[in-house]
């Protein structure tokens, strides 16, 4: 591991990423980054500001996706969607916690990605139903938006684009825990389209992988091993010919 540590949260991870791709000629698909925002591992009150971005650009340019909640400042926000759009990243925006904000400028991100909850709060409509969805969805495409995706919960998700709408069925599981359910969708449709799988796949699959992450309580410790998802995958596949 690097050494000093950086206070840029950023820059950590990048120092990270750039050590773990040189000592690992293959690459272990359950180990992730956690980037702190002292480097400590520990919570602090420091938050990510535009000045971070610009000083891992170099790293990040690299990167397969760029995924951005709510969570942090909407002016790093809407700098790290610019960035992307610039250097050709493909860029998930995840609006959570939901509040208002300026979608004007994250209009340019690749994918939009609400749950119910959030879309509801951004754009004003109920969604309740499927066809709530769709309105919902065609509201979001209309303020600049290329392609949306709203997580139904139980009712699956639904991908939106000016030319189409599409739901993507759930996988029927026995859920004991929700919690952390979109981030689990989220960070899997993006692992597997840097991957380059199709769209439709990664949705479908990131659909399972979220599904999956319900049948046992907590949220990260919850979410399935890529060994285990493989398994379920294929499982799945064979029982629905």
């Amino acid at each position: 591991m690097p050494d000093p540590l950086p206070a840029n949260p950023l820059a950590l991870a990048a120092q990270w990423l750039a050590q773990a791709r040189s000592d690992a000629a293959q690459p272990n698909p359950d180990s992730m980054i956690l980037a702190t925002v002292d480097g400590s591992g520990h919570p602090s009150a420091r938050v990510l500001l535009c000045k971070d971005i610009d000083a891992a650009a170099e790293t990040l340019r690299t990167a397969d996706a760029m995924v951005l909640q709510f969570e942090i400042p909407l002016e790093t926000i809407y700098y790290a969607v610019e960035f992307a759009n610039k250097n050709k990243i493909r860029c998930i925006v995840n609006p959570a916690p939901a509040q208002p904000a300026n979608l004007e400028a994250l209009r340019t991100a690749d994918y939009f990605i609400p749950n119910e909850s959030e879309a509801e709060t951004i754009t004003g409509l109920p969604v309740h139903s499927v066809e709530e969805a769709k309105l919902c969805a065609t509201a979001l495409l209309q303020k600049g938006f290329a392609r949306v995706i709203l997580t139904l919960g139980s009712r699956g998700s639904l991908l939106a684009t000016a030319e189409s709408a599409e739901v993507f069925a759930p996988f029927a599981v026995t859920p004991l825990d929700t919690t952390g359910a979109g981030d689990a969708f989220i960070g899997s449709f993006a692992v597997f389209l840097g991957e380059g799988l199709p769209e439709r796949e990664a949705l479908t699959r990131a659909n399972l992988y979220a599904g999956l992450s319900t049948m046992q309580v907590g949220t990260q410790k919850s979410f399935p091993t890529r060994a285990r998802f493989e398994t379920e995958w294929q499982n799945r596949r064979a029982a629905a010919r």
